[in-house]
């Protein structure tokens, strides 16, 4: 049984949980998966870097106190996408 980790809330994240990542080593790692409404591209006119500073640092501070999970990564929702 996985231990209970202790759920990331930050108000920038819309949603938060951890995935599996494979490695093409075969080495299975657990990332935090951190949705926001935020633009994170830095190239964008939307792009606010003080806030999207707090939210890293907000995970890293979290990826500090749960062991467990090996990275994390901040994505935008994908509706906010453009393909």
């Amino acid at each position: 049984m996985e231990p209970m980790l202790k759920e990331f809330s930050h108000p920038l994240a819309r949603k938060a949980t951890v995935a599996r990542v494979h490695q093409r080593e075969g080495a299975a790692l657990d990332t935090l998966i951190i949705v926001t409404t935020l633009d994170v591209d830095p190239t964008s006119k939307r792009y606010k870097k003080p806030q999207v500073e707090r939210l890293h640092a907000a995970a890293r501070a979290y990826l500090a106190e749960t062991p467990e999970l090996a990275s994390y990564a901040v994505l935008s929702r994908p509706k906010d996408w453009v393909v």
